[in-house]
């Protein structure tokens, strides 16, 4: 599968993933990125981080303290989780 789309490169050195993208790479805002380059065919690869598999799932911090169903929760996010009721 190839995603092509051109984007433009702000004052800052920023330039926005499309929402579509980040959706394909499981990235949300706080998320971290893997940037590679390669010099041999003047390519830039962007990963999702193994750092963002220590992270909450939910609220993003830098805890792990269980895993439900793939997903990462800290002991505040877990906590809450166990007290909701369904209506």
């Amino acid at each position: 599968m190839k995603f092509t789309e051109t984007r433009k490169i702000d004052e800052l050195g920023r330039f926005v993933i499309p929402a579509a993208l980040r959706g394909l790479l499981n990235v949300t805002a706080g998320d971290a990125l893997d940037v590679h380059y390669s010099f041999d065919d003047d390519t830039l690869i962007l990963k999702r981080s193994e750092v963002n598999e220590a992270n909450c799932g939910i609220c993003k911090i830098q805890e792990k303290y269980t895993s439900f169903k793939g997903l990462n929760l800290c002991r505040e996010c877990a906590g809450e989780i166990a007290l909701l009721t369904l209506e």
